[in-house]
């Protein structure tokens, strides 16, 4: 336990939440480039989309519970895991190569188009979450490298199933346009950092 202001310094190590990155991958499989020209075509919607990536979340999970009556007691157990969906938002672009806003409008009309519904479930990519980029160095203090991040997690099996809407206003200023995507997954697992 920390003794006074400096053992607390030496001792503690923060993460800044607003140190991290978000990369976004599309479907890749060639079957699926095939059925979606759309996604192929556009895939250059995901250029920088670090940059234009404002917020996020790092995904939790949740465990149920199963409660067992027992002799005039419950007994819980655990039951299913879930993941809730992920949301992340995004600035709009105004540079074409950066459009992610429309690349995934097209991703979703590849998996149920406007005007015919025909339904495509493969569709799928996966998304990763990286942060806490700050080491400490001995002797020095600590130094910032964003190339290093220490801590990071994928969603497998990832889609978009919602954009939000984007809103415009005479009124606004000093501010980007932004709008959210909420992405839907079957689970996160952890990755492998420090490179």
């Amino acid at each position: 336990m920390a003794s006074g202001i400096n053992g607390f310094r030496t001792n503690f190590g923060g993460v800044r939440p607003n140190r991290f990155r978000v990369n976004v991958s599309v479907p890749t499989n060639n079957a699926i480039a095939a059925a979606a020209p759309a996604i192929a075509a556009d895939a250059a919607g995901l250029t920088n989309f670090d940059i234009y990536c404002k917020a996020t979340s790092v995904p939790g999970s949740s465990i149920g519970v199963i409660p067992t009556p027992w002799m005039g007691r419950v007994v819980k157990f655990s039951g299913e895991r879930t993941y809730a969906d992920w949301t992340v938002q995004v600035y709009d672009a105004s540079v074409s190569a950066s459009d992610s806003r429309t690349f995934f409008e097209k991703w979703i009309d590849v998996m149920d188009t406007r005007d015919t519904h025909d339904i495509a479930y493969k569709h799928v990519g996966s998304a990763s979450v990286h942060w806490d980029d700050i080491m400490s160095t001995t002797g020095v203090g600590s130094h910032v490298n964003q190339t290093k991040f220490q801590k990071s997690v994928t969603m497998v099996n990832l889609f978009p199933i919602d954009i939000s809407a984007m809103e415009l206003s005479y009124d606004a200023v000093d501010t980007f346009a932004e709008y959210t995507i909420t992405f839907a997954y079957d689970y996160w697992v952890p990755t492998a950092e420090g490179t």
